[in-house]
């Protein structure tokens, strides 16, 4: 965990879809102004934070894929 911009923000390592094994999320933030105390952070409804491919863009690199085609994988 760690504090981007005022944000508290979760990364998650796992075995996902290449390239992307890293997730992250936005689970609190500071009001302005406020000091970095356990006691300031407030939780929100957690965020993305980052870009990953669209299922459909995976999806439409899934298929040949699995017909045997050597594609790279979706950016």
């Amino acid at each position: 965990m760690q504090q981007q911009s005022g944000k508290a923000v979760l990364t998650d390592l796992r075995m996902g879809q290449a390239p992307s094994y890293v997730f992250s999320f936005a689970l609190a933030e500071q009001p302005a102004g406020a000091a970095a105390t356990a006691n300031t952070w407030q939780p929100i409804t957690p965020v993305t934070v980052g870009s990953r491919s669209s299922a459909g863009e995976v999806l439409r690199w899934l298929w040949p894929r699995l017909l045997g085609q050597p594609l790279p994988p979706p950016r």
